[in-house]
């Protein structure tokens, strides 16, 4: 059952969100996207997120690495949601999250609304200290794919958006 589960989840996130190739060979491995440069990122990606469903409350997920039918990534750890908490936003584990395919969405299952997906791709280290990130977020059908640029030698860390490489809102192309 939990496999079944795995499975439903994994179609529905790469459905939600688009696989692109991974970055070079420069990038960090999974295991190391949870850091600073992370945090900064996805509270700018936050910020970012259009609000497609006013006052709908929503949950948020983040997930690490890239999304493939092979997997390639992992749900983010508790205490990396932790670093969140001043947000006062509901921030669940991808572990936890179910599909509804019908719908085309990811939900929580505690609230049956649709969730607020947000993935760190890839960090690329182009200095000691700063970063080029690649990221990604879905909402329902809406996705964006975008680049960030991170400079860790700046207190309080900044996060800047550099650009969009993909986006879209579910409707066919005309």
């Amino acid at each position: 059952m939990i496999t079944l589960l795995r499975s439903i989840l994994a179609f529905a996130l790469l459905f939600s969100m688009t696989g692109c190739d991974s970055g070079g060979d420069a990038t960090l491995p999974v295991s190391m996207l949870e850091n600073d440069a992370a945090e900064a990122v996805v509270r700018g990606m936050i910020d970012r997120v259009p609000d497609t469903n006013p006052g709908v409350p929503k949950s948020y997920s983040i997930i690490l690495g890239e999304l493939s039918r092979t997997g390639g990534y992992r749900a983010a750890s508790a205490e990396f949601m932790e670093r969140f908490k001043d947000l006062d936003l509901r921030i669940i584990s991808a572990d936890s999250l179910s599909s509804q395919p019908d719908l085309r969405a990811v939900i929580d299952p505690e609230t049956r609304v649709a969730v607020v997906l947000l993935q760190i791709r890839s960090i690329q280290p182009t200095s000691a200290t700063t970063s080029i990130v690649e990221t990604g977020w879905s909402y329902k059908q809406t996705f964006s794919k975008d680049r960030w640029s991170v400079d860790t030698a700046i207190d309080p860390i900044q996060a800047k958006h550099l650009d969009t490489i993909e986006s879209g809102d579910g409707s066919e192309p005309k």
